[in-house]
């Protein structure tokens, strides 16, 4: 039996990072943005590191917030063009996603205040005792 490649498919984080390549792509032929060299590069690709797909989905995700009701309507909610309505989908759970990431790092930080409010409150021989500090 042959040899094959199946255990090497790409990752569901691999496969977000390229659609949000693709979306990127599109958005910026829209704009009248040519591509970078390194943009390119990455549409061609199928396997991302986190660093990559962090600075993908930040200059998909800035570009976004920077458009106007008008651009938005025309280059995201087009209901026409299908990239549209791909960018349309990937934009709506990116927001959803964000809005959770916030509010998570609001919950650590309320925690993270409320133990050091109550860690100041013992004494040394006490923290020492619970093995802090």
């Amino acid at each position: 039996m042959p040899c094959t490649s199946d255990y090497a498919d790409p990752t569901a984080y691999e496969e977000f990072v390229s659609e949000t390549v693709k979306n990127l792509m599109y958005l910026r032929r829209m704009l009248g943005i040519n591509p970078s060299e390194e943009l390119i590069a990455a549409y061609k690709k199928c396997y991302f590191s986190k660093k990559e797909g962090d600075k993908w989905t930040a200059e998909l995700c800035e570009r976004l917030n920077k458009l106007s009701k008008k651009d938005m309507e025309k280059f995201v909610y087009d209901a026409h063009s299908k990239k549209a309505r791909n960018l349309a989908n990937w934009w709506e759970d990116h927001q959803e996603a964000d809005k959770a990431r916030l509010a998570e790092e609001k919950k650590a930080k309320k925690e993270a205040n409320l133990r050091k409010k109550a860690v100041s409150k013992l004494s040394a021989a006490e923290r020492k005792a619970l093995g802090l500090k």
